[in-house]
């Protein structure tokens, strides 16, 4: 693909920030923690365009554009998860490195060459590299759980609930936000359009709800701050279905792959990391999403072919991309948290 709709991919650049601004709205970063953050987010973006001329991808500045604006707000969001654990400079280096060296190569290779090389490797389908933004993310996050383990205080708590108001508005944003970028990394306006931003924003916003059911059926007193992660499941589990996918498609894989990925988060267990819970939940709830596209989807799924080979490519395609970020999330995550502790200092303590 030589060239995009320029309006377009800049369009799909400002929604994306609803992903920053949406997690910021129900979870501020410390003070002392924003600067580096944004920073390192800062970073991760400018190595897109950078990572574009290594693979020899065509020049095409607004979809760089694009893609940019999306990997600094996924690195915003793994910085903030990070914030507490590791302090605002060590989340910040975790943000650049991680956004720099593994998922804007990885992005760019899911979603700017075409055919994608997982479909030409695997035969598996990875529309808008959603296994970039999510698996490889959610592994990020469970090796840092791993090297660093449970943090300060009690891990299976709620950490408290943002007023209604401002969790209805932040699930609002991460829909525009999914919206903008499946939409965008289709790179023109096409006859699926109108299907891909339909399914990316209601898929968000379902997941949202599936959310919020669970929590409220599992006894969960104050559960609205949590409905963010489900508008968030909701997007990796919609994935790769969102040009071939009915509504009532959309709506099973959402169901399944956020119920599936609530349950693991809100699971009460003594000595179990919310971090790690959620990057469990995170990969579920994409792969069961792939497994529903695999076998719902038109013209290629099982119900229209019979075939069994997507739901196996698709699973595959999560082992091969958790496999290719693990080692990477390790290294990086090791270099973040030795600078976070002494006499290092990168660590400055959270306090607002």
């Amino acid at each position: 693909m030589s060239s995009s709709d320029a309006v377009l991919q800049l369009s799909c650049a400002v929604l994306v920030l609803g992903l920053p601004l949406g997690v910021a709205v129900v979870a501020p970063p410390p003070r002392s923690a924003l600067l580096p953050i944004v920073t390192g987010s800062a970073a991760a973006a400018l190595a897109v365009p950078a990572w574009a001329v290594v693979l020899g991808l065509s020049p095409d500045p607004a979809a760089r554009l694009l893609d940019a604006a999306l990997l600094g707000g996924v690195a915003f969001v793994l910085g903030r998860a990070a914030a507490a654990r590791i302090g605002g400079i060590g989340a910040g280096v975790l943000a650049a490195l991680t956004g720099a060296v593994l998922l804007a190569p990885l992005l760019l290779v899911l979603v700017g060459i075409v055919p994608g090389v997982l479909q030409q490797a695997l035969g598996a389908v990875d529309f808008a590299g959603v296994l970039a933004t999510h698996v490889a993310v959610a592994v990020t996050v469970g090796v840092m759980q791993a090297l660093a383990g449970r943090p300060p205080g009690p891990s299976g708590a709620d950490p408290g609930s943002p007023a209604p108001a401002r969790t209805a508005l932040a699930v609002v944003l991460v829909a525009v936000a999914a919206t903008g970028w499946m939409l965008g990394a289709e790179r023109l306006v096409t006859d699926a359009s109108g299907r891909i931003a339909l399914n990316a924003g209601s898929g968000a916003l379902l997941g949202a709800a599936v959310w919020l059911i669970i929590a409220v059926l599992a006894g969960r007193e104050r559960p609205a701050g949590g409905a963010v992660l489900g508008a968030l499941l909701g997007w990796g589990a919609v994935g790769a279905g969102a040009p071939y996918l009915s509504p009532m498609a959309v709506a099973a894989a959402v169901a399944l792959g956020v119920s599936a990925g609530a349950a693991i988060v809100l699971r009460r267990r003594a000595g179990a990391s919310a971090s790690g819970r959620t990057a469990v939940a995170m990969i579920v709830a994409v792969t069961i999403g792939g497994v529903m596209t695999a076998l719902l989807a038109d013209g290629f799924g099982l119900a229209a072919t019979g075939s069994i080979a997507g739901v196996i490519a698709h699973i595959g395609a999560v082992l091969a991309i958790s496999a290719l970020a693990a080692p990477l999330a390790a290294i990086i995550s090791a270099v973040t948290l030795l600078g976070s502790r002494r006499p290092f200092r990168w660590a400055i303590p959270d306090s607002n």
